[in-house]
């Protein structure tokens, strides 16, 4: 194999890579809302929120399905429903 087909296999690899990264960077995110800390509260205490990670500045946690319509306005939720078929989306929101 010569130098330059050798150059250009590492150019398609490279590239081939680098798509193959940005795809998984594009489907693989998680969805990520910010909402006021009141909110967070409010969901907590009615069991719409799992998995609740509190930091130092930030608290987290994954919302419920049932919990997306206390959330998300009409027009973001059927966004979301035509994006992303999963079962939660992670909230965040800051810590007071």
């Amino acid at each position: 194999m010569g130098k330059w087909q050798q150059q250009f296999s590492i150019g398609y690899f490279v590239v081939a890579l680098i798509l193959l990264f940005a795809l998984q960077t594009y489907f693989a995110a998680p969805r990520v809302e910010t909402i006021s800390y009141s909110q967070f509260k409010t969901l907590v205490k009615k069991g719409l929120v799992s998995n609740v990670v509190i930091g130092e500045k930030v608290i987290r946690g994954d919302i419920k399905p049932e919990g997306l319509k206390e959330v998300l306005s009409a027009e973001h939720l059927k966004e979301l429903n035509e994006k992303d078929k999963e079962d939660t989306i992670t909230l965040y929101c800051c810590a007071s």
